[in-house]
């Protein structure tokens, strides 16, 4: 599959790229935020050309919807089996995860935290790429610092 026409890209952006693609060659992992749409699907397709893998694209607002018990569980599994496959995994409304989790409102809630943090451990750890997609722009600043390589709006990356 050819890449999709590049979109407009800031220089950072594409140092980003191209240093992300360079670093997911290797055996090693690779955890990236993006936040800005038109980079997504150009940054996928470029990515499983490039390192000749394939995609998992896991879609977290279904996920969520579908599966209200274990989706720690459920996602432990996912990012197993994709590992195992080599693919480069894409959660994409990643934010869906991370923003039900950072909300602490009652007791039940009370182990959001933890659980944010075994996301990104899970992320962090995956050896491979792993893109995460994100809207929320504050939960998008929040994750930043735990990401070597990000992509954002406004050049804010």
């Amino acid at each position: 599959m050819a890449p999709l026409r590049e979109p407009e890209l800031s220089e950072d952006d594409k140092d980003n790229i191209a240093l992300l693609l360079a670093n997911s060659s290797k055996q090693t992992a690779v955890f990236a935020l993006v936040e800005v749409e038109k980079i997504k699907s150009y940054l996928l397709s470029l990515a499983a050309d490039k390192l000749a893998k394939q995609v998992c694209l896991i879609d977290c607002t279904q996920l969520l919807e579908h599966n209200k018990q274990g989706t720690d569980k459920q996602l432990a599994s996912l990012f197993a089996e994709a590992e195992s496959q080599g693919w480069i995994l894409f959660l994409d409304e990643a934010d869906a995860l991370f923003g039900k989790r950072t909300e602490v409102k009652d007791s039940h809630d009370k182990y959001a935290n933890l659980e944010t943090n075994f996301l990104l451990k899970l992320a962090e750890n995956y050896h491979g790429l792993c893109l995460l997609g994100l809207s929320n722009s504050d939960i998008y600043q929040a994750l930043k610092p735990r990401s070597k390589f990000h992509f954002s709006t406004g050049g804010r990356g």
